[in-house]
């Protein structure tokens, strides 16, 4: 155990005791000489330069819903105040990583608080918070190496929409400056637009939409430098290099947004169409502790009195077919395993009308799930994706019970998983891995096969469209490639039209709603992604952050500020 004490650290350590002593009272968590920091972030008296990311390690796994910038900041230890930061868990649960995002100050005191919030997978506490005091090192009087470009997107050559921003970036935080640091052109004419800097991404916004069917050209003309003025490494500089605009624009005027707007009283996460056999539609909402569900009968949305809870956070739902005639809906979260919500009814009042059943509760950091329909269309089999985990393959019988069929280990992070197929057809299952591409495996998790798209996929949605069935995977900056399901190693393509997407969802296998914060949500008529089936709707308020459709006819766009916004007139 690291324990590292000045005045300063003293002063801290019962700053923050004092905030965290009482955590154990007020939870059912208990506190235990086992769940220790074995690895420190720094040793006692060592200067930390700037530019650099703090890591540590538990002695056991961690619950990483207990991490937050709650339990875990870097403190400014003059000003008292938190650093801005991104937390970083690895794949074991037991090494975090804090990455400011902005420089810390040099030649100054900060302290690493870990507080007696964060808990290990069994719910054991730390039994102490934790103050690692550090001085910042004045980066200016110790050379670095000069900084490099690493990336652009549109990628080169690629194909993006006409509403697309252009950025760049770089191996390490950008110093904002006044200078024009690149210029994009088309025919030796210079496009308007601004530029943004935010950490180590330059962004660049046209003035007004780019031209359809046109090649534009980028070029870095200025001279970026971090902070200290460390120079730009003109070896790592690509050039001039160009991309060509699609040839149709998006087009934003099939759907009326309608003026009644649903609260949903939470931060948005998820929001899924749900059918139950009867003559009313609904729609499930997740949020921080469950599950709510909405009535969609009429405008606005109501929300009705039964809600599931759950304690962690949802990270996939999907909506399955009948098992025993009834209809089905499947969760997937960070620590409960995967929660199976049969509808016993045609209405949805109060728990009367439901059977919950849990599966896989050991099983922490699952990411995704889908379901299987055997040969009369019955839900036969349910999959289950995560980072620690692989693939588990699971057969349910008609009275609900599970057993496991097989436990694929897969040499990356796994984060989706999508089934294609079924009755009579041959079955397939589709996983993205974020850091390797798709696999594919017949339905009982048999048969590898890797499908050769290479991106860093964490979406992954398949169509029956009326030339193929395909199955589409999406990286985090937009990028999509896709494959013929049937014969998923010998078909790739790959375009790069869209931003960074936060969800990807279907209401039929020909129709793909695709949510990207800073856009809005893309609607695709799923035929080889044709960019003329194509929509797009922002709400007029918030950011977008998933989608779905209700009643056939009614698009629903859910926001992280917790907004339901409606849309009709589907095209």
């Amino acid at each position: 155990m690291y324990k590292f004490f000045s005045y300063l650290s003293i002063f801290l350590f019962l700053f923050f005791a004092s905030g965290c002593s009482d955590s154990s009272s007020s939870s059912s968590s208990s506190q235990n000489e086992n769940f220790t920091i074995s690895k420190a972030p720094i040793a006692d008296g060592t200067p930390v330069s700037t530019l650099q990311m703090l890591s540590l390690e538990f002695s056991t796994e961690i619950n990483p819903d207990t991490i937050n910038s709650s339990s875990v900041y870097i403190l400014n230890a003059f000003t008292q105040t938190k650093v801005d930061s991104e937390i970083i868990i690895d794949d074991t649960n037991t090494k975090l990583t804090i990455k400011p995002y902005q420089y810390l100050k040099p030649a100054t005191a900060y302290s690493f608080v870990v507080t007696t919030d964060v808990q290990s997978a069994a719910g054991e506490s730390l039994s102490i918070p934790y103050a690692y005091v550090f001085t910042t090192l004045n980066d200016s009087q110790n050379p670095l190496t000069p900084i490099s470009f690493v990336s652009s997107n549109p990628q080169i050559e690629s194909t993006p929409d006409i509403n697309t921003d252009i950025k760049i970036g770089f191996d390490r935080f950008i110093a904002p400056s006044d200078e024009q640091l690149f210029k994009v052109s088309t025919g030796g004419v210079e496009v308007a637009g601004t530029l943004e800097y935010f950490n180590s991404v330059v962004t660049f916004s046209p003035s007004v939409p780019l031209t359809a069917s046109t090649t534009y050209d980028v070029e870095i003309i200025g001279s970026p430098t971090d902070m200290y003025g460390n120079s730009f490494n003109i070896l790592s500089d690509p050039g001039a290099w160009g991309f060509q605009t699609k040839a149709t624009a998006l087009n934003s005027g099939v759907w009326t947004e309608d003026s009644n707007v649903v609260d949903v009283g939470h931060e948005g996460y998820l929001v899924r169409a749900v059918s139950i056999g009867g003559d009313s539609d609904y729609i499930a909402v997740a949020r921080e502790g469950g599950v709510d569900f909405y009535i969609t009968d009429s405008v606005p949305f109501t929300k009705v009195a039964y809600s599931l809870p759950i304690s962690s956070k949802i990270t996939d739902m999907k909506h399955t077919w009948s098992l025993n005639d009834g209809y089905n809906l499947l969760i997937s979260t960070m620590s409960d395993g995967v929660y199976r919500v049969g509808f016993l009814n045609t209405t949805l009042i109060d728990s009367n009308d439901v059977e919950v059943v849990r599966y896989l509760e050991s099983e922490a950091n699952i990411y995704g799930v889908d379901f299987g329909l055997g040969a009369n269309s019955e839900l036969d089999k349910i999959y289950a994706v995560g980072p620690s985990m692989g693939l588990k393959v699971l057969n349910l019988d008609v009275d609900g019970n599970l057993t496991t069929i097989d436990s694929i280990a897969i040499d990356g992070s796994p984060l989706k998983v999508v089934s294609h197929g079924g009755g009579a057809a041959a079955r397939h299952i589709f996983v993205s891995d974020y850091e390797h591409g798709v696999w594919s495996f017949d339905e009982n998790g048999g048969s590898q096969v890797d499908t050769n798209i290479t991106s860093s996929a964490n979406h992954i949605f398949q169509t029956n469209d009326t030339l193929a069935d395909l199955v589409y995977a999406i990286n985090a900056v937009g990028n999509y490639q896709y494959i013929n399901a049937d014969t998923p190693a010998s078909v790739t393509n790959t375009d790069s039209a869209l931003s960074y997407v936060s969800d990807v969802s279907a209401y039929t296998t020909s129709q793909e709603f695709i949510t990207m914060p800073d856009k809005g949500v893309i609607i695709y008529d799923a035929n080889y992604m044709s960019i003329s089936n194509v929509n797009l709707i922002k709400p007029s308020s918030g950011t977008p952050v998933s989608a779905t459709i209700a009643n056939g006819d009614t698009i629903v766009i859910l926001t992280k500020e917790g907004k339901l916004f409606m849309y009709f007139n589907l095209g």
